[in-house]
């Protein structure tokens, strides 16, 4: 007769809420008792196609658990340390098929491009917990009634604090703080963090998208899970997801609890954390062999993925055109917004063939064209009201979806075939809040009755006040008695100021659009307004 094994006590719950503003849920979450293993994924593309990438990165990292004889889980791993644990290699192996599997996916369905999704995935087995990292979705733990971060966001604003870039006094001014530096499915391959440690009796590990981190500082989480009010596990995940919901609910958001009440098998203090490379093109193509004949996957054109490669890694495009015609008068200075304009392909060569060759006599001259970095969306009015300026290319869908950061970038002009015509790799752009250090006392665009610059003012601002304008769609069927408060003030109806905007004395400000029920619709913290500014808040 086989003797039974006694197994450790492991509770487990999770819940996900669309929240207050969007109209489907990004997040995706799996969790089971019997594999021990719990996963979480908040995805992002637009066009539900974020809903995609989370959903398929989910169920393929539950089959590799579950079906595991399909998965060439060694083949997959092949590359990485040998002191790895063989559990951490099985969550590394599923992650990087959930990888290529949602790449192939948006490489077969044009409209899914650029989907992604992150990730947090754990393991448990026999006293250890093994977790996987990738996005800015989080692990924390609550032991002894300390909560610690167990994960570092892959966010452009972390890895600036890390590189002490920038420092604690520069986040008020910087807009850009949820830019994804690591996703699965935007690139052919990802790098992937890996933590493992021991677990101790009345461990509780809470999993949760950026919904829920955005809204409850870890003090506000710390107070929630200590509480002793909760009657449950899954009462205390709703309780987090309802408080979360209060304060923000402008994102999706979810949260996962994994609680060891009692422990027969108790591991000595470890730790061991790692950050997984990228996968050479050998171990791609085991993924893709396992993925074609697990999932039915349609064949993929090679160039395609290199096509995707060499995007990804050019990092670009960020910038707008403008052509100038020839002109006498002085042209304008620097201005900027930074919108994709161009195309990539591998085949960075000129063709040759004698159709291609264009005859110069039919050639006329057409001016210059330049990029401009400015510093808002707004100033493409005053450009475009200049009469030596046109505007050749600023799509108003890429707004949200591509932000524009400081650095080096290339820009690159491709015909009809996606051949490459012109390739700039060298093209710096400035930070704006290093803007001012080159332009002498003026501190912003168009707002001071000094300025020296000649740039066109765009409005007159009051006196130590700065002008705000809120940039979004404000449907009226779900904004029609929407408030706005500042602080907690109340301000006045939404739709009273969309048009002509309104004004602030200097200072740092907390904006929250609620509806007339006071339900918060969408909340944006530490707007710095100063003196003759103007400011758009962007939704």
């Amino acid at each position: 007769m086989k003797e039974a094994v006694a197994h450790d006590v492991v509770f487990m719950a999770a819940a996900t809420d669309t929240g207050t503003v969007r109209k489907n849920n990004e997040d995706a979450y799996f969790f089971s008792k019997k594999e021990q293993l719990f996963v979480l994924c908040d995805g992002m593309g637009g066009h539900e196609s974020g809903e995609v990438a989370s959903k398929l990165a989910v169920e393929t990292v539950q089959n590799v658990f579950t079906q595991k004889s399909n998965f060439q889980i060694e083949a997959a791993c092949a590359d990485l340390p040998e002191n790895l644990p063989a559990e951490a290699k099985i969550l590394v192996s599923a992650v990087r098929y959930a990888n290529r599997r949602i790449l192939h996916h948006a490489l077969n369905s044009p409209e899914k491009r650029g989907m992604g999704t992150t990730i947090v995935a754990a393991y448990y087995k026999e006293g250890m917990i093994y977790t996987v990292h990738v996005g800015d979705s989080r692990i924390y733990r609550l032991r002894n009634g300390k909560l610690i971060q167990l994960t570092s966001d892959h966010s452009w604003l972390n890895e600036l604090l890390e590189d002490k870039e920038i420092t604690e006094n520069d986040l008020k001014h910087f807009n850009e703080k949820n830019v994804l530096t690591r996703a699965l499915g935007t690139y052919p391959t990802v790098k992937i963090d890996v933590y493992t440690e021991n677990v101790q009796e009345e461990d509780l590990y809470l999993f949760c998208s950026d919904g829920l981190h955005n809204a409850l500082n870890d003090n506000n989480i710390r107070q929630l899970l200590n509480s002793s009010a909760h009657s449950s596990l899954q009462d205390a995940v709703t309780s987090l997801i309802e408080r979360a919901k209060e304060q923000d609910g402008s994102d999706n958001i979810t949260a996962g609890l994994l609680y060891f009440p009692t422990l027969l098998h108790q591991k000595p203090q470890y730790r061991q954390r790692t950050t997984v490379s990228d996968e050479s093109e050998s171990i791609s193509q085991v993924l893709d062999k396992t993925l074609k004949s697990s999932y039915s996957l349609p064949a993929v054109k090679s160039g395609n993925i290199k096509k995707w490669s060499l995007a990804a890694a050019a990092a670009v495009l960020l910038t707008t055109a403008v052509i100038f015609p020839n002109w006498k008068e002085n042209p304008v200075k620097n201005t900027n917004a930074g919108i994709p304009s161009a195309l990539f392909n591998e085949n960075l060569h000129r063709a040759t063939n004698s159709k291609d060759h264009i005859n110069t006599a039919d050639l006329k001259d057409a001016g210059s064209v330049v990029l401009v970095q400015i510093r808002d969306r707004k100033y493409l009015d005053v450009l475009r009201s200049l009469e030596y300026i046109k505007i050749l290319d600023a799509p108003d869908q890429f707004k949200k979806d591509i932000p524009i950061h400081a650095g080096t970038f290339t820009w690159a002009i491709a015909d009809e075939s996606d051949y490459i015509l012109y390739k700039n790799n060298n093209i710096k752009l400035t930070a704006i809040d290093d803007w001012a250090s080159h332009r002498g006392n003026t501190s912003s665009f168009g707002t001071n009755s000094g300025n020296e610059s000649g740039t066109a003012t765009y409005t007159n601002v009051p006196e130590n006040r700065g002008l705000i304008y809120l940039v979004g769609s404000f449907p009226n069927t779900t904004y029609k008695d929407s408030q706005i408060y500042i602080n907690d003030q109340i301000v006045g109806k939404l739709s009273n100021f969309l048009n002509d905007g309104f004004t602030l004395r200097p200072g740092e400000y907390t904006l929250t659009i609620r509806t007339n029920a006071g339900r918060v619709q969408h909340i944006k913290r530490n707007i710095n307004v100063v003196d003759g500014q103007i400011l758009t808040v962007e939704f």
